[in-house]
Order: structure tokens, then C-alpha cells, then sequence
């Protein structure tokens, strides 16, 4: 009886987890075509530009709004390899060194803050999705 408790509980604990992965839109494309993720009361997009560069949007709850206003982003790869991030108008362009290939299986961690909001560290698996680009 136990085991089926067990087993019944892991079971809803994996859908009611998957459900609040989904809650906030995250397996839509956003505003700008890119992945979305949500690490505070803000969500971040990225949008890769190519094999180097990204683009990150902090975004307002709605998905609206991209602000730099007393923000901060910094990017990595799992792998270890940082990118240079610099403020263009309303977003971030972060530029990876020449070695770098995107486009290539590794996970790209992103810290951010937005209006002075600090969010958890979110990670998106790279290659993106062909719908987030």
C-alpha cells in the first residue's frame, strides 16, 4: 500500500510541476521570437542573433515593457565560457568569444535583475527551439 502511495504522489507531484513550468507561457515563443523564462516578477527572452550573440529582454510580468532601467544581466555557459553583455536601447546584446558555437548542445545561465528586481538564475538548453529564434 505504501509503494502506490509512493508512486501515486510522485505521479502528481510530476504533472502539477510540469503544469507550473508551462503557467507563464514558457513553451510560447515571446514578444521578439525568443525563449522565455520567468526568474522573478519579471521574465527574461532570448533571442539568439547568431553562433556568438544573443539578445536578452527583461520583460514585465505581461511579457511587455523590456526595460534597462536600474537592470543587470550576465550570461555564461554551463561550459564555462562568458559573454560580454552590453545595453542596446532597450536590451542586452551578449557577445560570447569566437570559439563559442550556440548553436551547439550546452546550457546558457542567465543572472538578471530588472528595476532593481533581482531574479534566481534561469537556464535555457541550446540549442533553442527552432520556434524560439
Amino acid at each position: 500500500m505504501l509503494k502506490v502511495f509512493g508512486y501515486t504522489a510522485f505521479c502528481l507531484a510530476l504533472v502539477l510541476s510540469v503544469g507550473r513550468a508551462f503557467a507563464h507561457g514558457e513553451d510560447k515563443p515571446g514578444p521578439h521570437g525568443g525563449a522565455i523564462k520567468m526568474p522573478s516578477s519579471f521574465h527574461t527572452e532570448l533571442v539568439l542573433v547568431n553562433k556568438h550573440q544573443v539578445k536578452i529582454y527583461l520583460l514585465d510580468e505581461g511579457w511587455l515593457n523590456p526595460s534597462i532601467k536600474q537592470s543587470h544581466v550576465a550570461v555564461r555557459l554551463q561550459s564555462g565560457a562568458v559573454a560580454k553583455c552590453e545595453i542596446q536601447g532597450e536590451l542586452y546584446l551578449c557577445t560570447f568569444p569566437d570559439s563559442v558555437d550556440l548553436q551547439n548542445k550546452n546550457s546558457l545561465l542567465i543572472q538578471s535583475k530588472r528595476e532593481n528586481r533581482k531574479g534566481v538564475e534561469v537556464s535555457y538548453d541550446l540549442p533553442l527551439p527552432k520556434n524560439a529564434r
